[in-house]
């Protein structure tokens, strides 16, 4: 921001005692005139900027000073890794005056820009005139290097009077936005490119990225490449100048709060009239995000941003459930449901798997859903996913019998064209789980008896197991030296558990009732009863002391 705009677009302070701040009134830009989106890239993709200047000396030092448009300037582009191919190089120019220059000369080639972009500033009755311009240079940036550019026409007078070498916003400079494509990458990233020339001074514009999903790990990146930022003006009590991301302000030791726009590029200082930043950003992002926003504002300093470009790292598919608590699961066959999500921006083809970790305790039998047309059941298939778009899998396993085991069955998908970037895996644990119950038998007395002595035989059963038991049926003999006591059978049993008893003449089916003297036994027994049979209502919980469960009947010797 010019010195000479201090009484008109800087707080004026005074002393009379004490301090007090007086804000002047100045038109802002159009809103039309934001920033706009460009392109977006997904995949293995990052990139990497570059900026200079023409300005060849500060406001304080000669605001006029421009270079020549027969001289070069040069920009750096580095950071591209090793084995990495440029995807997309986009050069961008801009500078002030009415008159738009839409070509340059860019590594000794001239280039007509693809896009040109114009806007005004009102300011006292005055109309500050803006040009940009925009060209695909892809052919022409191979990697890493240094690139030349002149043949940049700016002005320092415009047509209504207005004299930006004055009122020191006289600016030139160009930008270039390298793509690059990294062979091998395993985690995709999202680039968004904005652009335009947008005046902004006590103002802001807030860009919505969205459509994404962010992993469970997130990275992400943010660059701003910005005309006429000046190192001695701020923000003001309203406008934060620099740019937030998620609503956080971004700074860094160059780059100090309210004060971003301040002349530097990736760091470098004296940079007159232009600013290129880049923040990481990973720490504004949550985990499994599906939106951010990116706000950029400024305060007393009048600045022309013309891109700004962000990397998130996304993720191209998502399963889930991812593990929730185990599901106890008794030997037999269950289902269970998988949502495969597509949040990306294109539609692919994808290869489903289902498994378990240990077939001998989980076999995966089918992956059923929309899109599998499989004639037998079988647990893959290839199904396409539309872009933002979340479809739902049943897998069926059969969980076989066998020891107390946990083990996992996942759902997997995998893009058909994009193997390694796009591939994710749901699950769910499965406790495998079973009764088991044991039975002990005594009788008392236990030595040799006379015949005629009576005979108690006592049924002790519990659950041993890792799961409650229900429908628990106990079947006991009754030897056919001794004849059944009618009445005598009792029990001990847990809370919450009853049982009927019953009894079998023929050793098959328990339908006879007993009757004293049956069979020719003494009054009061029945040497008809070949079984004994009692049924439980409940469950015997999987615990050897608390399931315990106590049957007895009494006998006398024949």
């Amino acid at each position: 921001m010019p010195a000479s705009l201090l009484h008109a677009m800087r707080p004026i302070r005074r002393s009379l005692g004490a301090a007090f701040v007086v804000a002047a009134t100045v038109a802002a830009g159009p809103a039309a005139a934001q920033l706009t989106s460009f392109q977006t890239f997904e995949g293995a993709y990052d990139y990497v900027a570059g900026a200079q200047t023409l300005r060849t000396n500060s406001n304080p030092g000669n605001a006029c000073s421009v270079a020549g448009t027969a001289t070069n300037t040069s920009v750096v582009i580095s950071g591209i890794p090793a084995g990495a191919t440029v995807f997309k190089a986009y050069l961008y120019w801009g500078g002030s005056g009415g008159t738009v220059d839409n070509s340059v000369i860019f590594n000794n080639t001239t280039y007509a820009a693809d896009r040109t972009f114009t806007n005004t500033f009102a300011y006292n009755g005055n109309t500050l005139r803006y040009f940009g311009g925009e060209k695909d240079v892809t052919a022409a940036v191979t990697g890493n290097g240094t690139f030349t550019l002149r043949g940049l026409s700016v002005t320092s007078a415009d047509q209504t009077g207005a004299q930006y070498c004055s009122l020191q916003t006289v600016f030139g400079g160009w930008g270039l936005l390298v793509v690059y494509n990294a062979t091998g990458a395993t985690q995709p990233r999202r680039i968004s490119v904005y652009d335009g020339l947008f005046p902004v001074r006590q103002t802001s514009q807030t860009i919505t990225l969205s459509n994404f999903l962010a992993p469970a790990a997130p990275a992400g990146r943010i660059s701003a490449f910005v005309f006429e930022g000046d190192p001695d003006q701020t923000g003001d009590a309203t406008n934060t100048e620099g740019f937030s991301f998620n609503g956080t302000y971004l700074t860094d030791a160059t780059n100090p709060s309210n004060n971003t726009y301040n002349s530097t590029v990736n760091g470098a200082a004296n940079v007159y009239g232009v600013d290129l930043d880049a923040f990481d950003v990973a720490s504004q992002i949550a985990a499994r995000s599906r939106t951010a926003t990116v706000t950029f504002s400024s305060g007393t300093d009048l600045v022309l941003p013309e891109f700004i470009v962000t990397s998130i790292a996304v993720s191209l598919v998502d399963v889930t459930p991812d593990g929730p608590a185990a599901f106890v699961r008794l030997p037999g066959v269950y289902s269970q449901v998988f949502a495969v999500e597509n949040p990306s921006l294109s539609g692919d083809n994808f290869d489903l798997l289902a498994r378990s970790a240990d077939t001998s305790v989980v076999r995966v039998d089918s992956v059923k859903g929309t899109g599998l047309a499989s004639p037998a059941p079988r647990d893959s298939g290839r199904v396409l996913l539309n872009a933002n778009t979340t479809t739902n899998y049943t897998v069926w396993y059969t969980v076989k019998t066998g020891t107390v085991n946990t083990q996992n069955v996942f759902l997997t998908a995998r893009a058909v064209s994009r193997p390694t970037l796009a591939k994710d895996s749901g699950w769910v644990p499965v406790q495998r789980v079973r009764p088991t119950l044991g039975l002990a038998k005594s009788v008392s007395p236990g030595s040799t008896q006379a015949p005629g002595t009576d005979l108690t035989y006592t049924l002790s059963v519990n659950n041993t197991g890792s799961f409650a038991a229900t429908g628990v049926v106990v079947v006991d003999s009754v030897p056919p030296q001794v004849a059944f006591k009618v009445g005598s059978p009792g029990q001990a049993l847990p809370a919450g558990v009853t049982s009927a008893t019953a009894y079998s003449s023929n050793g098959t089916t328990f339908v006879y009732t007993p009757v004293s003297a049956g069979c020719g036994a003494p009054a009061g027994y029945d040497a008809c009863v070949k079984k004994v049979r009692w049924t439980f209502t409940g469950s015997l919980a999987a615990d050897p002391v608390a399931s315990l469960a106590t049957l007895t009947f009494v006998a006398r010797i024949r």
